[in-house]
């Protein structure tokens, strides 16, 4: 495929479609894959490690798997639940009174 072929598929189309021109700001030689990273000197790469959220269960000698994944997602599924039905509750309750 040629290169106008690609581009059309990856971006060029939806920038077209949603009237987006992505030079407008910068302009077109700041953003090259050269010039972005030098005005981005300020932002960390670094993975960020311990960005929230429930730690899953497993043995910390073998890697988390999906399996763990969806044990916690069925789990907080059902706290959420739980609480939605309180909040249901009380909100009878309330009107009640």
């Amino acid at each position: 495929m040629s290169d106008e072929i690609i581009n059309k598929i990856t971006h060029l189309n939806a920038l077209r479609e949603f009237s987006y021109d992505r030079f407008a700001i910068l302009g077109r030689e700041n953003c090259t894959a050269g010039a972005l990273p030098a005005q981005a000197t300020h932002v960390s790469i670094e993975p960020a490690l311990g960005m929230g959220g429930a730690a899953p269960e497993r043995d910390p000698t073998k890697p988390v798997t999906s399996g763990d994944i969806n044990k916690m997602f069925a789990e907080a599924d059902a706290a959420n639940q739980s609480a939605e039905l309180i909040s249901i509750s009380l909100t009878c309750a309330l009107s009640v009174v």
